[in-house]
C-alpha cells in the first residue's frame, strides 16, 4: 500500500521517501536488537522482524512499478472521463502488476531468510533452535537434513509463485 500510494501522489512520495531510504540503507543487525528490547522475545516480534526485512523491497518495487506506466495512458484515461477508481482498476494496478509481483517474490526470498536468521541467532526457537542442537550434538546427517528440508521448501515456494506470476501476468511474455 505504501508503494502505491508513494507512486501515485508526489506528496506522499517526499513525506515517507526519507524513511524509506533510512530502512533500506540500515544493516538488519543494527534494527533487530532495538525491536526486541521494543516488543520483547514473542511471536510478535519474530513477525515484526521478518516484515522489516520484507517491506522495503516490495514497497521500491511497486513505487518503481508505477513510474514505469506511461503517463499518455493516464492522459488518455481521464480525457475519457475516468474517474481514480477507473484509474487504478484499469491502468495503474495492471500496469504496475509486474513490478509488484517481482517485488513480493523477493520478498518472499527475503523473508525465508530473515525467518532463519532470527530464528538462528537470536530468538533460537522452530527451525533454527533444531539446528542448533544439532549442530551442538554433532549430528550431521540430522543437521544436512534440516538445512535441505528449508531449501527444498523455500525452493518449491519460489517456482510456485514464479508459477503464479506467469499466470497473472502473460503479457510479459517471461518472468525475470
Amino acid at each position: 500500500t505504501c508503494g502505491l500510494v508513494m507512486g501515485r501522489w508526489q506528496a506522499a512520495e517526499k513525506f515517507l521517501d526519507p524513511y524509506l531510504n533510512i530502512l533500506l540503507v540500515t544493516p538488519m543487525s543494527a534494527l533487530i536488537p532495538i525491536m526486541i528490547m521494543a516488543t520483547g522475545l514473542g511471536i510478535f516480534t519474530r513477525v515484526l522482524i521478518v516484515f522489516s526485512f520484507v517491506v522495503v523491497v516490495i514497497t521500491v518495487n511497486t513505487r518503481a512499478g508505477l513510474r514505469t506506466i506511461d503517463p499518455t495512458w493516464i492522459e488518455m484515461a481521464h480525457s475519457f472521463s475516468a474517474n481514480e477508481w477507473q484509474l487504478w482498476r484499469k491502468i495503474l494496478l495492471r500496469g504496475a502488476l509486474p513490478a509488484i509481483l517481482t517485488g513480493l517474490r523477493i520478498g518472499l526470498a527475503r523473508a525465508i531468510s530473515g525467518m532463519l536468521l532470527v530464528e538462528l541467532l537470536l530468538l533460537a526457537l522452530g527451525i533454527g533452535r533444531l539446528m542448533l542442537d544439532f549442530q551442538g550434538t554433532f549430528e550431521s546427517a540430522s543437521l544436512y537434513a534440516t538445512v535441505f528440508v528449508v531449501v527444498a521448501e523455500a525452493v518449491l515456494f519460489m517456482q510456485l509463485f514464479k508459477w503464479l506470476e506467469q499466470r497473472l501476468t502473460p503479457w510479459t511474455g517471461h518472468v525475470s
